[in-house]
């Protein structure tokens, strides 16, 4: 819970320095959206969509090229960047964690699959 709830802090944190430098937010939602074809690697197998989806998902790489924008004033790297970190920030906040043996055991604990829906009597 405690992770979870940090995340969404830095999901509104990243929103509104995006917001502070005037990024487009039909960009935001584009790379919102983006980010999750990092999924097309379950198409091969749990193993490499695992790693595939951890690239995309993990902090490391978007928070890198951060600091290149902001030290090397890229401003369009920079809101590119905070709205890779918002989507990360909202899909930990979800619950939806770094990936292990399979797409429902993350980092942050299994993701609960959908149950079906019951009929009305």
């Amino acid at each position: 819970l405690v992770l979870r709830i940090e995340c969404l802090l830095v999901l509104i944190i990243t929103i509104y320095a995006f917001h502070q430098l005037g990024g487009n937010w039909w960009i935001f939602a584009a790379v919102l959206i983006s980010i999750d074809i990092s999924m097309v690697g379950y198409m091969i197998n749990n193993h490499i969509g695992g790693l595939v989806y951890n690239l995309g998902h993990s902090y490391i790489l978007p928070r890198i090229l951060l600091i290149v924008g902001l030290f090397g004033g890229l401003t369009e790297l920079t809101l590119l960047m905070l709205a890779w970190n918002a989507h990360i920030s909202l899909d930990r906040a979800l619950g939806y964690g770094l990936k292990h043996e399979s797409f429902h055991l993350t980092h942050l604990g299994p993701i609960p699959k959908p149950r079906p829906a019951r009929g009305r009597n």
